[in-house]
């Protein structure tokens, strides 16, 4: 198990998929109930994997994640076509509030909805 240190301001690297991403340890806890923030607890630390340069590993989308970590730095919520896949993620990784906000973005942006929108305007 290994335990990282209560400095949110330390930085960290970590190897997603082989896609390397940079971020603190202060916004990997910034959502407190996330796999995330329990992995990077002070206290207890997950058993992590690390790869050849001692990154810590996830082995999950690393071109997604680095929507996870915008999400984690400051709530934002992209406009992008892979919505379901980001979704998935952000269950993995136990955001739920990012998954709630692609769900209704995803219902605003559905056929249905747009036809409702548009008969609306008539």
């Amino acid at each position: 198990m290994t335990a990282f240190g209560d400095g949110s301001n330390d930085i960290v690297s970590l190897n997603v998929g082989g896609v390397v991403h940079t971020t603190t340890i202060g916004t990997l806890r910034s959502v407190p109930s996330s796999m995330l923030a329990r992995m990077f607890a002070t206290d207890q630390g997950m058993p992590t994997a690390r790869d050849a340069e001692g990154r810590v590993f996830l082995d999950r989308d690393g071109s997604l994640f680095r929507h996870v970590l915008n999400y984690l730095r400051d709530r934002s919520v992209p406009q992008l076509s892979a919505r379901g896949e980001l979704r998935a993620e952000a269950r993995y990784f136990g955001l739920e509030q990012l998954e709630a906000a692609l769900d209704s973005r995803s219902s605003a942006d559905s056929p249905v909805h747009a036809l409702v929108r548009s008969s609306a305007l008539t």
